[in-house]
């Protein structure tokens, strides 16, 4: 059921991705249009670093006492696959945020950092915006990218804390 409304999301962002591909001058192909031969390399480099923020969050997840843990820590490897991702991106920062939640209430004396879950989910929905071929999207993308990357040093803030040695 969870995966079926996930695919039935989907549909929106793959719309928008095609009403890209009409516009060719415009949305994330114009874009990558406009880098000329480095479009490939900018590309590698972004998709990179995706690859390095979702491995923080495995490892997050994997330090999490299981019981904590909203999701398993491979999980969070759906965040390549497109176009998919875009709606599991809303997921995994739930997941991650819930799982947290749990973990302070094992571990109070861990608590006070937060779960990074509104800022995380603002980072995803900039960034289905920033698909949408128009100044808009360009603006979304912007706008996407200083939350996503303080979300990222939430994360690894987070794992260094969930690390720290239990209190007795």
């Amino acid at each position: 059921m969870r995966l079926a409304l996930k695919l039935l999301l989907t549909v929106p962002v793959v719309a928008i991705l095609a009403w890209s591909l009409e516009s060719p001058r415009r949305g994330v192909f114009g874009e990558l249009e406009a880098l000329g031969p480095a479009a490939p390399m900018v590309a590698a480099a972004f998709f990179l670093v995706v690859v390095l923020y979702c491995r923080d969050l495995v490892l997050l997840m994997r330090a999490l006492d299981e019981e904590a843990r909203a999701a398993s820590p491979a999980s969070m490897w759906w965040m390549l696959v497109l176009p998919l991702n875009f709606v599991e991106d809303f997921s995994i920062v739930s997941h991650v945020s819930t799982s947290l939640e749990r973990q302070w209430r094992l571990r109070p004396e861990l608590a006070g950092l937060g779960t990074g879950r509104m800022v995380g989910l603002s980072w995803c929905a900039l960034q289905i915006v920033s698909l949408v071929p128009s100044t808009v999207g360009l603006v979304a993308g912007v706008l996407a990218v200083p939350p996503w990357l303080w979300h990222w040093r939430f994360i690894r803030a987070a794992r260094q804390r969930v690390l720290q040695p239990r209190a007795r």
